[in-house]
């Protein structure tokens, strides 16, 4: 693919010249990964890959050639098509499903979509601007396989990995068929043969590795502040002041498939969210000091040649004021994209090395933030109604020192976690989008035979932040799992209990699936959880999502009635003993017996996390059923409320309840109560 400043043409010169520096490694982090084709190259290598891009149509390629380790199968999607693979002739070979589905796709009739209506001089030739990006024809095939993908997505025809899959050799073939220059910040006035070729995806190579690499899509700062340590840390920001989401805003849309809303000559997309700080001099410069000041990587190198905007001189005073830098250059051809097509033009490539001096030294670096500069962080909201702030407990200095690496102070007796760690967990509100298909759907495939499984990326959140590892977690009522699978992640030893063998079996499925550790998960009953214990048996934090029968157990009206035609409930059990089957004054009784008694199991300071989901109103009744899960609780003696946060789930969608009578609101959030046994 051509892309601006694609390192393709350089990667032996940067292999070469890690390898004289001799730089001894295993995780590679790419910042700004573009086509991917650095990440790449050192995947084959056999490091570990972290890689990032803020364009989405790069995030779908990293997907891909990053994440992936071998070919998806296709499973469901062959068998629902009814492709013979041995029959169409494919030699036996790990791609030969991946190869069967892109030729069918190679093979449907096109449509008349966003693309074929917004970029193609047929679809514009009534609108004020005719676009000429695609010849009429393959703008409908891409219209129609991109249709086509989202199909089979939403009718869960395709797990995440064969998704992206299909994305990227989508997004892979567009520009061979694109009547543009290089970039599609212009298309030609005059057609380029190429653009009459026949759009034709081609099966992306998956480059194998025994390593879990990792993507993201996401400002390459907070990147950072989520990754504990890195060796090399590899930097290919902008060099100029054109923007990159405008020079690729097609592939960007064709990836999210949001179709937006365009204007202009070229059909432009909306990209305030996706600027980069790099394609300013002074704001790239800055930008370059915060990574410097992050400090969790022992080696820097940053690629950047002779026409950026940040000057060498700037540069290298800026590597110099924090460690110690090297320079090295190359002269090597390029494309340069200009109206009359490609020319070549001889440009110096320069490879900044900098090792900063606390590596050296052993020390990290401090951030120093008075107690004020902390007020104004937006992930600080008020502890209480007496006027303290979560700030006030919990830093009563008025100079505090945050370690600014993965350093957990040895006054810490809650958690691993260091000081940056700590406050992101503080902020009130957890916002997620976690997937359910692939290797980040954690075998959801599974796991939703239950009503409400909970995400184990989540619940490793909060046994994270509330114990320290090989410490001991409790789940009565564990359900599928969620939590025991959390505590597999982050090495702690997980205790579950649950009315139904048949939510066990599913777990211990998964951990088969999974190939993790499994935990001790018990077939019984909470309320009788001293019969279930062993008597010597200390916990560290209790974790539980109950099951909650307001919401299960009674038959659907609204949405779902609506969508499905069935008004069933979908209880979590059928026994009479089930919390969820019980009215709400049994309920509530009924979770304080088990709370009371699990807490004989749970050390003194030991925490307790509570999820509860509210209710619609109803006639009087306000149905905040985590106020009245809180006040119930609060009759237990020795336990003290110490506030909540809130779940917010983002792959939702929203309903038009009420619409266009009465304000219904759609309650996507969940609130986890945060309790303490205080003796």
């Amino acid at each position: 693919m051509r892309f601006i400043g694609c390192k393709e043409k350089l990667l032996d010169f940067i292999g070469d010249f890690v390898r004289q520096k001799d730089i001894k490694f295993k995780t590679f982090c790419d910042l700004f990964a573009g086509t991917g084709s650095v990440a790449k190259y050192f995947k084959r290598l056999g490091y570990k890959i972290i890689s990032n891009d803020l364009l989405y149509f790069s995030y779908v390629l990293q997907k891909v050639y990053t994440e992936q380790n071998q070919y998806p199968k296709f499973i469901e999607l062959i068998k629902y098509l009814g492709i013979d693979t041995f029959n169409e002739g494919l030699f036996i070979s790990e791609n030969q499903d991946a190869k069967s589905v892109i030729n069918y796709l190679n093979n449907i009739e096109g449509i008349e979509d966003f693309i074929y209506n917004n970029y193609s001089p047929e679809g514009t030739q009534n609108q004020p601007n005719v676009r000429k990006y695609f010849t009429g024809s393959n703008a409908k095939k891409i219209d129609a396989i991109r249709e086509k993908i989202e199909e089979w997505k939403g009718k869960g025809l395709l797990n995440e990995q064969e998704y992206f899959f299909l994305l990227c050799s989508l997004i892979e073939s567009v520009p061979f068929v694109s009547n543009i220059s290089g970039t599609y910040a212009a298309f030609l006035k005059e057609w380029d043969k190429r653009a009459f070729k026949t759009l034709t995806l081609e099966t992306p190579e998956i480059i194998k590795s025994n390593e879990i690499n990792e993507v993201f899509n996401i400002n390459g700062l907070s990147l950072l502040d989520q990754i504990e340590e890195i060796d090399v840390l590899y930097l290919d920001p902008p060099y100029n002041e054109r923007q990159y989401t405008p020079n690729y805003h097609i592939l960007e849309t064709i990836a999210k498939w949001d179709k937006p809303y365009i204007k202009g000559v070229t059909g432009m997309r909306p990209y305030e969210e996706q600027k980069s700080e790099f394609c300013n001099s002074m704001t790239g410069l800055k930008a370059l000091e915060e990574i410097i000041k992050k400090n969790n990587f022992k080696h820097l190198i940053l690629s950047y040649n002779d026409e950026g905007i940040i000057p060498e001189k700037e540069i290298l005073g800026l590597f110099n004021k924090y460690g110690k830098v090297e320079l090295v250059e190359l002269d090597y051809q390029r494309y340069k994209s200009n109206s009359n097509g490609e020319r070549k033009e001889k440009v110096k490539e320069r490879m900044y090395y900098f090792v900063p001096l606390d590596q050296k030294k052993g020390t990290k670096e401090l951030i120093r933030l008075t107690s004020t500069e902390i007020r104004k962080n937006e992930n600080f909201l008020p502890l209480s109604s007496n006027n303290k702030t979560i700030n006030d407990n919990l830093f009563p200095s008025d100079n505090l020192i945050i370690p600014n690496k993965s350093k957990t102070s040895i006054e810490n007796k809650l958690n691993d976690l260091s000081g940056p760690e700590w406050l992101y967990f503080l902020n009130s509100v957890e916002v997620t989008h976690y997937p359910t298909n692939g290797s980040d759907g954690f075998a959801h495939y599974l796991r939703k035979k239950h009503p409400s499984p909970k995400p184990p990326q989540l619940m490793k959140k909060f046994i994270d932040f509330f114990t320290k590892e090989n410490q001991n977690v409790l789940d009565p009522f564990m359900g599928v799992g969620g939590t025991l699978i959390a505590c597999s992640l982050s090495n702690r030893n997980g205790i579950g209990i649950d009315l139904s063998s048949e939510y066990i079996n599913i777990y211990r499925l998964v951990c088969k699936e999974l190939g993790i550790k499994e935990q001790i998960s018990i077939v019984g009953n909470s309320l009788q959880i001293d019969e279930l214990l062993e008597k010597d048996t200390v916990v560290d934090f209790i974790l539980t999502d109950p099951p909650y029968g307001e919401m299960l157990s009674k038959k659907r009206t609204g949405q779902r009635k609506k969508k499905t035609g069935e008004a069933v409930a979908t209880p979590f059990t059928d026994y009479e003993v089930d919390l969820g089957n019980m009215d709400r004054d049994c309920f509530l009784e009924s979770l304080k017996d088990v709370i009371q008694k699990s807490m004989k199991y749970l050390k003194p300071k030991g925490y307790i996390a509570i999820f509860v989901k509210d209710l619609q109103p109803k006639n009087r009744d306000h149905n905040m059923l985590h106020c009245l899960v809180t006040n119930k609780l609060l009759e237990i003696p020795n336990l003290s409320f110490r506030g909540y946060k809130i779940w917010y789930d983002a792959t939702q969608k929203l309903y038009p309840f009420g619409y266009p009578h009465a304000f219904v609101a759609n309650q996507f959030h969940q609130f986890i109560l945060i309790f303490r046994k205080e003796k």
